[in-house]
């Protein structure tokens, strides 16, 4: 594959996104070229962890509950074709005070699309979950449709089958630059030169450095005084996501088939999640879902320090009294983050060749099916009937 090739569409980055269109447009009969800078399914971006969550009740934005149970058609279609379990649908449990974003957004948003769901007070959690300690004033939502994805699964099964029907996926290729040239944009790697019809530009934590090519200021500067706002100004944000995998007292008895994934919210702008037992290992994961360390991908620290994990366990002792034990391996996630928490998924507002991904915020995953449909659609029709005007990157023009 070294040297020089002839595709319709690149796709920079191949992570969960990247993945899921680079299938899409192998089926659809393009010639594509994936370009994934380490190993398909690797641990250093957004794609890892074991485990995320998947749910559909979106207290984040109404908006997206079409495209989630879109998605959520599709991860069983995917499941089923890949011959693999990807996806367990166990349902998700949110707990918090009544008036918490995660709560009322979440009930906000099942009333409005007709959500099947249940509401239960603190006493009717204890009764159904006796291992949970809620605070008095605490209601719970139960979503039947929710459930655990499994994410290297997923991408390492997305990316076999889209090389089944077609893709050419390079991993441990690093992209150097990119430029448009009159019908056609070119992509320069440590590789090799690769030359296509169209660019998408799908690389995660990494975006800020690839979503403009090399030589770009000019063009940039006329933009802005057009009055159009270029996505290398949209200031994505890269932090830092610490998770810790515990010991389970009792596993068996925290399986997918019996334990929901779970979110508990206990500060104002943040809240715990954590998931049933997955492994052969006898763990489960926990995090906290908040606005994390502003990083650097390159320069990171990857480990989770002991005081990150000691504030887990805290919260897992006074909420999950004798379910988690002590801490047995951690990792550290990245978000990418947009202005508004929001994805940017839009054709580039300069270079009509070029679509862009970015800025999924930390809650982008259980939308890969989707988002690869939506860009490719946009690569080879320039627009989409999927109901994704609420991310276009034209928001944020001044």
């Amino acid at each position: 594959m070294a040297g020089r090739a002839e595709y319709d569409i690149i796709v920079l980055g191949v992570g969960a996104m990247g993945t899921a269109c680079c299938l899409e447009l192998a089926r659809r009969g393009e010639r594509v070229l994936g370009v994934e800078r380490f190993t398909i399914g690797h641990a250093l971006g957004s794609s890892h962890g074991e485990s995320r969550i998947f749910r559909v009740a979106y207290y984040e934005h109404p908006d997206y509950v079409p495209l989630l149970q879109r998605a959520r058609k599709q991860w069983l279609t995917l499941q089923e074709q890949a011959g693999e379990t990807l996806f367990h649908p166990s349902g998700g449990l949110w707990i918090g005070p009544p008036d918490h974003h995660l709560i009322a957004g979440t009930l906000d948003t099942a009333g409005r699309h007709g959500l099947p769901h249940e509401v239960l007070d603190a006493g009717s959690l204890v009764s159904r979950y006796p291992f949970i300690r809620p605070m008095p004033d605490d209601v719970g939502f139960f979503e039947q449709d929710a459930g655990t994805l499994l994410p290297e699964r997923a991408v390492t099964a997305m990316a076999r089958l889209a090389r089944e029907a077609g893709a050419a996926i390079l991993d441990n290729t690093r992209a150097l630059h990119w430029r448009e040239q009159d019908d056609e944009v070119i992509v320069i790697t440590d590789r090799g030169e690769f030359r296509a019809g169209h660019l998408i530009l799908s690389a995660g934590a990494w975006s800020s450095d690839v979503i403009e090519p090399r030589g770009s200021v000019d063009e940039l500067r006329d933009a802005e005084r057009r009055g159009s706002s270029a996505p290398g100004g949209l200031a994505l944000r890269v932090s830092r996501q610490p998770a810790v995998w515990f010991a389970m007292r009792d596993p068996i008895r925290f399986r997918p088939r019996v334990t929901p994934c779970w979110g508990v919210a206990r500060a104002v702008d943040s809240f715990y999640y954590g998931f049933p037992c997955v492994n052969d290992h006898g763990t489960g994961k926990v995090s906290l879902h908040f606005a994390g360390e502003t990083c650097d991908p390159e320069t990171l620290p990857r480990r989770v320090r002991p005081d990150e994990i000691a504030a887990l366990k805290r919260f897992l002792d006074l909420t999950f009294p004798g379910v988690y034990g002590e801490a047995v391996a951690s990792s550290v996630c990245l978000y990418t983050n947009s202005p508004d928490g929001h994805f940017i998924i839009d054709r580039h507002p300069i270079h009509r060749r070029v679509t862009i991904a970015c800025g999924f915020s930390g809650h982008g995953f259980k939308f890969a099916p989707v988002v690869g449909e939506a860009l490719a659609d946009l690569a080879t029709r320039g627009r989409t009937d999927l109901p994704i005007g609420f991310l276009a990157a034209a928001r944020f023009r001044a």
